[in-house]
């Protein structure tokens, strides 16, 4: 089955992510990356990336992570898109089941880049889920490639060392 993944989820899950983002809760159900090693990371265009609190939530047959650092008004995103149909173990290629994206925000969303593993815009690599406690709700792999800006074709990010190890909720 064929991902049907787009920039309008991307942007939703952007504005989910900074909702939540800006309200306080100390009871998250989500990951605190408190070196433990949970949550997302990678090396996002030569830089090292951590999250500080990872979003996930499986919905129909889609599980979204949504991880992201605040720095000020600064906030960067990396969302990954992971649908059902996805054999643990084996590789993703070309992200057919899965997708990437990384968004920076720059203050706000309007003047925040986004980048995409969205093959119609050009955006390729590999993502590979290691574990998957669907009883536990927890969920662990690794991703790289080639992320690229749906406003500016010529605009790329490549993507190294991505690992996800997080928990998420049933919608």
């Amino acid at each position: 089955m064929k991902k049907i993944f787009s920039l309008s989820a991307l942007v939703a899950a952007v504005i989910t992510i900074l909702i939540v983002a800006g309200c306080k809760k100390d009871n998250n159900n989500n990951n605190n990356n408190n070196g433990g090693g949970s949550g997302i990371s990678g090396t996002f265009g030569g830089k090292a990336w951590q999250s500080t609190y990872v979003i996930g939530d499986f919905s129909y047959s889609t599980l979204a992570l949504n991880g992201y650092y605040v720095n000020g008004i600064d906030t960067t995103l990396v969302y990954i898109g992971i649908l059902t149909s996805i054999k643990v173990g084996q590789p993703d290629v070309n992200f057919q089941s899965s997708d990437v994206g990384f968004t920076k925000a720059n203050g706000t969303i309007a003047n925040g880049t986004n980048y995409t593993s969205g093959d119609f815009f050009g955006g390729h690599g590999t993502l590979t889920v290691t574990s998957w406690d669907t009883a536990g709700k927890k969920i662990n792999g690794t991703f790289s490639g080639v992320l690229y800006n749906p406003q500016n074709s010529k605009d790329s990010m490549v993507v190294t060392n991505g690992h996800f190890n997080t928990s998420y909720t049933l919608r």
